[in-house]
């Protein structure tokens, strides 16, 4: 198995296989891209309360007619 040896915050030296690293990476890009949809339904939310069409609000954040539509 390949390791990665990196420094911890004290300095010294800490192993990591290298499975267990991309597995976090891929975890935290899932847990970013979750935290970005959220957020882009309150922004959604908000611009129904303004009144705003479905089509401008797809335009704007990205999300589909139907995730819209849900809020």
């Amino acid at each position: 198995k390949e390791i990665l040896e990196e420094e911890n915050k004290e300095g010294k030296a800490m192993y990591i296989p290298l499975m267990l690293r991309d597995s976090a990476d891929d975890i935290k890009q899932q847990g970013m891209k979750e935290g970005m949809e959220k957020g882009m339904e309150k922004v959604a939310q908000r611009m129904l309360a303004r009144n705003m069409s479905v089509s401008e609000i797809v335009d704007i954040t990205g999300l589909s007619e139907q995730d819209i539509l849900s809020l």
